[in-house]
């Protein structure tokens, strides 16, 4: 601030955003959301507003309001089109896919992981391509399209080890369990 680096306060007030969300400190999340995006717009920073309102979609993902989330992350997708970055339009995909599935509109959360797992593959992401594919699979899931279920888990769970992503490896793990169960294999669930 006394050095008034707009675009440092502006990426800090929204790691303070991030780290309130993270504790479920909504109300102050809120409050350096609001703070991040008027340095933002004020600087023109579109890339810095793709940010925030990907994060503001988050957190009312988290807060169970799909309506203000879609409206948040469809507004970080613009952006993200705009300033043609192809990392944050996978992102803004695959977090859209992630607001549809939670209100069990699962066709149409896989129609975004399949266009956030394209610009994936295009950048070549692992780590992306792993977190999609478990996406993927978690959506087929619950439409008891275990086969197709089956090949993203297993998928998210090879990408994921390969470049020693442990979170999501776990996850996908997990995911593996979850598919044994719909099988009614107990025994693979226990081992998954």
């Amino acid at each position: 601030k006394e050095i008034d680096m707009k675009s440092g306060l502006s990426k800090a007030f929204l790691y303070q955003a991030n780290s309130h969300w993270f504790q479920g400190n909504y109300q102050k999340a809120f409050k350096f959301q609001r703070k991040a995006l008027t340095i933002a717009e004020e600087i023109t920073d579109k890339r810095q507003k793709t940010f925030v309102y990907n994060t503001l979609g988050l957190i009312y993902w988290t807060l169970n309001d799909s309506s203000q989330a879609l409206e948040n992350l469809n507004k970080s997708l613009k952006l993200a089109q705009e300033i043609e970055s192809p990392l944050d339009i996978a992102t803004a995909y695959n977090n859209i896919g992630l607001v549809y599935r939670k209100d069990k509109k699962y066709e149409k959360s896989i129609e975004f992981f399949q266009k956030a797992l394209k610009k994936d593959e295009e950048l070549k992401s692992k780590w992306g391509q792993g977190y999609t594919h478990r996406n993927l699979g978690m959506s087929y899931l619950r439409l008891d399209q275990l086969d197709s279920a089956s090949i993203h888990i297993q998928k998210a769970v090879a990408l994921s080890r390969e470049i020693g992503n442990q979170t999501n490896l776990v996850k996908s793990m997990l995911e593996m369990g979850n598919l044994a169960m719909k099988r009614k294999n107990c025994s693979k669930a226990i081992t998954a």
